[in-house]
């Protein structure tokens, strides 16, 4: 009888076949990192859930928009009277005018300035200082509102200026008259006057670009005169060298002179001394009655008829007056203007 042989797997067979497969996971472990599969499935997956994430916020959105045009849709058919709906709309009251970020102009009986008051424009600051003195109302045109400031400036307010000596509050040029009244319009030398108020008016929610000038002119203070005083029937008028004899005084160069009264005579002073505008000291024209530290008045940026020196300037003593451009006792006192948007009606 024959005996039947066993078959099996001998330990070193499987040691072999341990071993190849080993090598073959190395294989295609290396091949799927080198070809980006595995990338490609981390990338896959991250893809995934960001698309679920977008999913779900345009379902939301889609949800809101149905929400809000089922409420329009509501709200239309309620006020036709429409089926479901028997409600009445709630009237709503007219929305009033805001007056928020606004200037209030200082008013007194029958619409005039009340010069009794500065304009609160809040703290002014000019070279890293708080200027010590306010704003008035002084006139207005078309577009914008001019405000003059209520003294003398403040020597370290004032700022340079080519030909230009400063002494104390006082300014004066050195070389001729235009220098002086180059300085006193160009916007340019003003600018850090400017700047503080525009920051003040900012802070108090008025954000409106604002220009300044070193002084009125001749026309800024007539218009300013006449809105308060009418019946004195204050003028000014500029002449050429060489017109002659103005009814009042002869012209010896280009500039203005003043009239005051009912005669068409025009003069190189008037004084307006017995008026109520100096008898009552209204500050908007005369700060002071007296000199002040040894100032005797302000400049207007305007040239004098009276002579190739002078230059129109307010007198502390009531008149409107000319001085030497050289003369070192005259102040300035800017003109800043603000768009009228700014101004509360």
């Amino acid at each position: 009888m024959l005996k039947r042989q066993e078959q099996g797997i001998t330990l070193v067979a499987l040691i072999i076949t341990i071993i190849i497969l080993v090598i073959l996971a190395a294989v295609a472990i290396t091949t799927a990192y080198e070809t980006g599969i595995v990338q490609y499935s981390t990338d896959g997956t991250r893809r995934y859930a960001e698309s679920g994430v977008n999913e779900n916020k345009i379902m939301n959105k889609t949800v809101d928009y149905m929400s809000n045009a089922l409420s329009e849709i509501y709200g239309i058919l309620g006020e036709k009277g429409g089926s479901g709906s028997t409600s009445t709309p709630t009237p709503t009251e007219p929305t009033p005018p805001t007056t928020e970020g606004k200037l209030e102009i200082p008013k007194s009986e029958g619409d005039k300035p009340d010069d009794s008051q500065t304009v609160d424009i809040g703290d002014v600051t000019v070279n890293d200082k708080v200027l010590t003195h306010g704003w008035q109302y002084y006139y207005e045109d078309d577009n914008k509102v001019y405000l003059i400031y209520s003294d003398y400036l403040e020597t370290d307010a004032i700022p340079a200026g080519a030909n230009i000596t400063k002494s104390g509050i006082n300014v004066y040029a050195s070389t001729n008259r235009t220098d002086l009244i180059n300085y006193l319009t160009n916007t340019n030398n003003w600018t850090s006057i400017a700047n503080g108020v525009k920051e003040a008016l900012k802070k108090k929610g008025i954000e409106v670009e604002v220009t300044a000038t070193g002084g009125p002119t001749v026309e800024q203070l007539q218009k300013a005169y006449e809105i308060r005083y009418p019946g004195d029937n204050f003028k000014v008028k500029h002449f050429n060298s060489g017109d002659g004899n103005t009814g009042g005084t002869s012209v010896y160069a280009e500039g203005w002179y003043y009239s005051l009264g009912d005669q068409e005579k025009y003069q190189n002073n008037v004084s307006v001394s017995s008026k109520d505008v100096y008898t009552n000291q209204n500050k908007v024209f005369f700060p002071y009655k007296a000199s002040t530290n040894g100032c005797y008045g302000y400049w207007l940026a305007s040239p004098s008829a009276v002579g190739s020196r002078y230059v129109c300037y307010v007198y502390y003593n009531g008149a409107f007056y000319y001085n030497d451009f050289s003369d070192a006792g005259v102040g300035v006192r800017p003109v800043v203007s603000i768009p009228k948007s700014a101004i509360k009606d």
